[in-house]
């Protein structure tokens, strides 16, 4: 059967009850703004439990059952999801473009052509250039989905829902296969410090065998500071592995803004801001760069600590640092003094430098089985858009 493209605008309701939950204060609802959305499953993961009186002045907008969310903010990141029964009239972001079907459009067909790539694509088109990178409802709905009669829209949404859920089946397993070796990795290297603990005992502060330093943050209102090609580094930089490049770059200018060190390579890095998904999480300098505030390096002086030893026991120890934290219960972090006192156990060089030796040898394999689950997920993670692209990347014509 011939498909026929209709904007959305003909065949979703525009009757999306607002709300304002200031006028009852003490009122409990759910409220689903961007950052509740997962955006791999594409579901509601995270919503806020929140009253009137502190509600966010976006908290407008009365949700219902099979609704579908579209974020209206960045759209390249396709963050959507379908309402679940249990979240029906609860209240969600301004920051979304609710689509409420009618009669002639199916909820499931529907949510499966916003995560396409055409739908991503033709939203993307529009915000190219703009520096603050989001569409209006109006443009949402302006678009046009492959349209045929309700009960086709039904069976392919059903075909489209049994094969995504392989995908996710199969994704599930890759990751738990991820995971495993990721706890393998660390069970080795925790068990090569304790041996070495037993001979070396950790007594040592960073401080007293290293220079520890913090970078800075140029000021963002000036455009021509990020335009450069010195590398800035950040926490989202940091990968517990080495650092060739960064994902920001400054100007010789930036860099004297903030009195900025060049940091050679072999310098250890570990974040300090972030809360507890961030803090600890560390990498070494295979360039030469420049850090943000959030981040401290660690330059061992020469000839006393090996920087790869020092980064191994850094991540052996990472679960440590949230304790030292401070901070609201939201974004904990830890400063430059705690870092300094942290304490290393300090063998001599050739004892570093054959444990070093033994660990890459016994992290090998681990390393080896993480590699490929990576390389499972992510070939994984490209079959949802050729799985979509098959029932909707028609060209208009």
């Amino acid at each position: 059967m011939m498909m026929r493209f209709r904007p959305l605008q003909d065949l979703c309701s525009t009757n999306v009850e607002r709300v304002n939950p200031a006028i009852s204060p003490d009122d409990e609802f759910w409220y689903v703004d961007i950052s509740s959305i997962d955006n791999t499953a594409k579901t509601i993961a995270t919503p806020t439990r929140t009253k009137g009186k502190t509600a966010s002045v976006r908290a407008r907008q009365v949700i219902r059952s099979r609704d579908v969310l579209v974020s209206t903010t960045r759209p390249n990141l396709n963050s959507v999801a379908q309402v679940p029964h249990e979240y029906s009239g609860e209240i969600c972001s301004t920051g979304f473009c609710v689509l409420r079907c009618g009669e002639e459009l199916d909820s499931d067909y529907l949510f499966h052509f916003v995560r396409s790539g055409y739908f991503i694509d033709s939203l993307s088109n529009l915000v190219q250039g703009a520096l603050y990178p989001a569409v209006t409802d109006k443009q949402v709905l302006a678009q046009s989905i492959p349209w045929l009669p309700i009960e086709h829209q039904r069976q392919i949404a059903a075909r489209l829902k049994a094969q995504l859920a392989e995908v996710d089946k199969a994704r599930r397993a890759a990751e738990a296969q991820l995971r495993d070796a990721a706890e393998l990795h660390k069970a080795i290297r925790r068990t090569e410090f304790e041996m070495l603990l037993t001979k070396w005992k950790r007594q040592h502060c960073l401080k007293d065998i290293c220079a520890i330093s913090a970078g800075g943050t140029p000021s963002r209102g000036n455009k021509s500071f990020f335009e450069g090609n010195i590398p800035w580094v950040k926490t989202l930089d940091l990968n517990f592995s080495v650092i060739m490049d960064s994902e920001e770059k400054v100007s010789p200018e930036a860099f004297r803004s903030i009195r900025g060190e060049m940091l050679p390579v072999g310098t250890v890095l570990i974040a300090m801001y972030g809360g507890a998904g961030t803090i600890g999480k560390s990498g070494i300098l295979g360039i030469e760069a420049c850090t943000n505030q959030a981040v401290c390096a660690i330059q061992p002086v020469r000839g006393t600590l090996d920087s790869e030893f020092l980064h191994e026991w850094l991540c052996c120890i990472r679960s440590e640092w949230m304790q030292y934290s401070g901070g609201n219960r939201k974004d904990p972090n830890i400063n430059k003094s705690i870092v300094e006192m942290m304490t290393i156990p300090w063998p001599p060089g050739n004892v570093q430098m054959d444990f070093i030796a033994k660990l890459r040898e016994q992290l090998s394999e681990a390393i080896a089985i993480i590699d490929a689950s990576k390389f499972q997920v992510s070939e994984i993670d490209l079959l949802p858009q050729k799985i979509l692209a098959q029932a909707f990347d028609h060209p208009e014509s």
